[in-house]
């Protein structure tokens, strides 16, 4: 039976949820596969296993030099372990992990004095006060898995999400039962005009399809994501497809005019999936894909459009 207070946040958490679009909900599949190396008393035990009960691996470990050598996603150590051993002890653990960027290193039971100093000097993820419970801890962890995984997927160029968000993001929404507008757009020719003009034009025209899909997805409440390279791809709403491709268009076309490079010209391809093809999401692309390939034997920018349920349109 629980109390009154943990009905209360259990509800406010699902809110919450709720509310997030689905590349940041909290999930278990956040931590699925992931290992983890703990260093914390035994009757800390029953905490981190709830905590971290969605993890592929929960090893338990001796001492400081055991959990330093652990091959581990995440590694969670008691404050007590740091605090009593010596100080040369402790600065050569701590600037180890100041060398290294993995694993996410979470501290817990640590006074507060010592989470400032350990969360703004010394390469600690996270620092946890004594007092906190499971739920709490876990909503932490989560953020931080899911902050590292956004930050390692996400284009150092564009700032943009990359493949893993953009299939986790078409996933759920195929899962919720909708039907969803997905648009393929890239440079015409970009290798071309990267050999040519060099690779500082060539990453300022990337950026200029970038402001043009993230602007369109924003405008239009969708998702842009940086597939690779001149790829882009827009997820949105069946109803709104044609006007985010449109809006792709005029952007670029105003983005060209400021780069002086009234030659690139971009080819957009978009389609309806429905969650009938949840399952086939790869096809999906590759037909994608196909469409975009045959809008390039047109002149100048183009938009191409086929849905799966076998309806045509295209525009320029």
């Amino acid at each position: 039976m629980s109390t009154s207070d943990e009905s209360d946040r259990e509800t406010g958490a699902e809110e919450l949820d709720l509310e997030l679009p689905p590349e940041w909900r909290a999930s278990p599949g956040d931590f699925e596969g992931g290992r983890a190396a703990v260093l914390v008393p035994p009757e800390r035990h029953e905490l981190i296993r709830q905590v971290l009960r969605h993890a592929a691996d929960i090893r338990f470990v001796a001492d400081l030099a055991e959990l330093l050598a652990a091959d581990a996603d995440l590694i969670v150590v008691g404050h007590q372990f740091l605090a009593e051993v010596s100080a040369e002890r402790r600065s050569a653990v701590l600037r180890q992990w100041r060398e290294r960027l993995d694993p996410i290193r979470v501290v817990i039971d640590a006074p507060y004095g010592s989470r400032v100093a350990l969360q703004v000097g010394d390469s600690v993820d996270l620092a946890a006060e004594p007092e906190i419970d499971w739920f709490e801890l876990e909503a932490r962890i989560w953020a931080l898995l899911r902050r590292v995984r956004l930050e390692r997927d996400r284009s150092p160029l564009t700032g943009l999400p990359g493949n893993r968000w953009l299939v986790r993001y078409v996933e759920e929404m195929l899962r919720d039962d909708r039907e969803i507008g997905v648009l393929l757009l890239d440079i015409d020719d970009f290798k071309r005009y990267n050999d040519r003009c060099g690779h500082l034009r060539g990453d300022a025209a990337i950026l200029a399809l970038a402001l043009a899909a993230s602007q369109a997805a924003a405008l239009h409440g969708s998702f842009a994501a940086h597939v690779g390279g001149d790829d882009f791809c827009v997820v949105c709403t069946p109803e709104v497809l044609d006007d985010v491709a449109g809006a792709c268009l005029s952007t670029f076309e105003i983005q060209t005019c400021a780069l002086a490079d009234r030659e690139l010209t971009i080819t957009l391809a978009g389609t309806v999936v429905s969650p009938a093809h949840a399952g086939g999401l790869e096809q999906v692309f590759e037909r994608l894909a196909h469409l975009e390939t045959q809008g390039k034997l047109r002149p100048g920018s183009n938009y191409v459009r086929r849905d799966e349920c076998g309806g045509d349109g295209a525009g320029t």
